[in-house]
């Protein structure tokens, strides 16, 4: 459990606030103030024991450091989550070729609807040639 939540006192306390804090709650859950409850005994155990890890400073600064990580790895999960889900609706939702209409199709139609307009489009009649001469040209540079 988070030593913090165990003497009710906000991540960023400082140690006089620790101190204050744990005074109270050992008084409140002392075994012998509570008639040796076994209930009251585990709490102030946990107490104390939250209290040594937030006043020895090398203690407190891998509790900070571990709760760093810890919400930096949640977060990097929800963003994971949230992307995922995004992905998964973008696929879930329909698409243009996926409600029906075969654009690769419509495609080859147009293009063979093109093909066959410039095969018509052509002159009937081929152009006459000019005449083959058997004179050798000269070349003028």
């Amino acid at each position: 459990m988070d030593p913090y939540s165990t003497l009710e006192v906000p991540h960023d306390a400082t140690i006089e606030e620790i101190k204050k804090a744990h005074r109270n709650l050992a008084k409140k859950f002392h075994p012998d103030a509570n008639g040796g409850s076994k209930l009251a005994e585990e709490k102030f155990k946990k107490i104390q024991a939250a209290y040594d890890c937030l006043v020895d400073p090398t203690q407190r600064a891998a509790i900070d450091k571990e709760r760093y990580w810890r919400r930096q790895q949640i977060e990097t999960a929800k963003r994971a989550e949230a992307e995922w889900q995004a992905r998964v609706v973008a696929q879930q939702q329909p698409s243009v070729t996926s409600e029906g209409t075969n654009w690769g199709a419509v495609g080859l139609a147009f293009l063979a609807l093109a093909g066959i307009g410039a095969a018509l489009s052509r002159r009937t009649v081929p152009r006459k040639r000019s005449r083959p001469t058997n004179r050798k040209r000269r070349r003028t540079y």
